[in-house]
């Protein structure tokens, strides 16, 4: 019997997140996110010292792996939000902030904030060249309409190719099946959020646990700021 993606410690125990997420962020080692100091650096102790809090002797300023990161600020332990990115990134339609909110035991608010600071990790915005570094790459392009503007007809989707026909049929079905609704100011993070599982997947050829651990990679600088009501899914 295989066992449980989600059996391992670091979803489990909240100090096990932190050494999970500092073996990802900090492979060589802890890092100040402040100064760039990585000498004189120790780990506070303590019975009321804060899970993972580092002290950098240089900057004499204290941080945890999680500055910088979607994870900063959060009441959430870090062991949820573990397991809220593993759902996230394993489902294939997406998961719904509803789903978020019974599964991780959060509220439906916490829950659709939670998903959005993901989906931001998973925006690239990078403008790197199209087509595998622009040297004899292939691009695939077609375009779709997602809903309509308000006064204005209904857009019937000309197809300029069928390669990628796959791709928008399995996001428009997320989005109709799972979210529901997805206002248009946020429409770029869902796009960014199946980008990444279907690049993953079909590309990389990836399983679960790989894919959730590549998530990791794009977390650090990547943060939402902003609290609204929730808007959807």
């Amino acid at each position: 019997m295989s066992k449980s993606v989600l059996s391992a410690k670091h979803f489990h125990d909240e100090e096990a997140a932190y050494a999970y997420l500092e073996s990802k962020i900090w492979p060589e080692g802890p890092i100040c996110p402040h100064c760039g100091g990585f000498n004189r650096i120790s780990k506070m102790q303590g019975k009321a010292t804060r899970i993972g809090l580092y002290k950098c002797y240089q900057c004499r300023k204290q941080f945890r792996v999680t500055v910088g990161t979607v994870f900063k600020s959060s009441h959430v332990p870090l062991n949820i939000w573990l397991q809220a990115v593993a759902l996230l990134t394993s489902s294939k339609k997406g998961i719904s902030s509803n789903q978020l909110h019974r599964t991780l035991g959060v509220t439906l608010k916490t829950a659709w904030f939670m998903s959005h600071r993901i989906r931001e990790a998973f925006r690239d915005g990078s403008l790197d060249p199209l087509g595998g570094n622009g040297v004899n790459g292939i691009v695939q392009a077609d375009e779709t309409f997602i809903g309509r503007e308000p006064g204005k007809p209904k857009q019937r989707g000309i197809v300029r190719t069928n390669t990628v026909e796959g791709y928008f049929s399995m996001f428009k079905r997320g989005l109709k099946g799972t979210y529901q609704h997805c206002a248009k100011k946020h429409l770029h993070r869902y796009f960014a959020e199946f980008d990444f599982r279907y690049d993953n997947r079909v590309r990389l050829g990836v399983g679960d646990i790989e894919r959730s651990e590549n998530a990791f990679r794009d977390i650090v600088g990547k943060r939402l700021t902003y609290r609204t009501t929730h808007s959807g899914a």
